[in-house]
């Protein structure tokens, strides 16, 4: 009886914890992506100042957009919100219509529409073909075909001449 007791009181306060969490106010959890303990590295080794950014990607969280700002010199990506300091860029603007954002970047402001993603269609391998049946066994020829049989006849023989010496031997 303790035991189901003890289960239920562990569901309740799982149940609860997570309401709990549920409830916990936005800017608690902004706390903790801006005091990352992994540090980004600094601005100048991770952008060069000749280099073009690419705008890979849009998501809307809670009613914010968070951009994918792509640096090819640096291999590196980032997803930024709109005026969000601490990175070498600025995303100024969205146009949701024409897919384009205005990034202040080195001094200058670059329009970066959305790039399209490139789909290869992949040549299906032709299924391998079937082996050439094998075929049919070849009747028995010659003397091979005939001792073959009267062996079987044989042990069919012996067979019944056992079985009815059981047989008699049990009357």
């Amino acid at each position: 009886m303790t035991v189901r007791r003890g289960i239920a009181a562990f569901i309740i306060l799982g149940l609860a914890h997570g309401r709990l969490l549920a409830l916990m106010a936005p800017a608690k959890w902004d706390s903790l992506t801006g005091n990352s303990p992994f540090p980004s590295p600094p601005a100048a080794a991770s952008v060069a100042a000749d280099a073009g950014l690419e705008f890979r990607g849009v998501l809307v969280d809670g009613g914010e957009h968070l951009f994918c700002i792509y640096d090819p010199s640096a291999r590196l990506s980032r997803w930024v919100g709109a005026n969000e300091p601490g990175n070498p860029f600025t995303v100024q603007s969205y146009d949701a219509d024409q897919a384009t954002v205005a990034v202040q970047y080195g001094g200058r402001v670059l329009s970066l529409a959305l790039k399209q993603a490139k789909v290869v269609l992949l040549v299906q391998n032709p299924p391998p073909a079937q082996p050439a049946p094998l075929p049919p066994p070849a009747a028995s020829v010659g003397t091979a075909g005939v001792e073959e049989s009267s062996r079987l006849t044989a042990a069919v023989e012996e067979i019944r001449r056992r079985r009815t010496l059981r047989i008699q031997a049990t009357r």
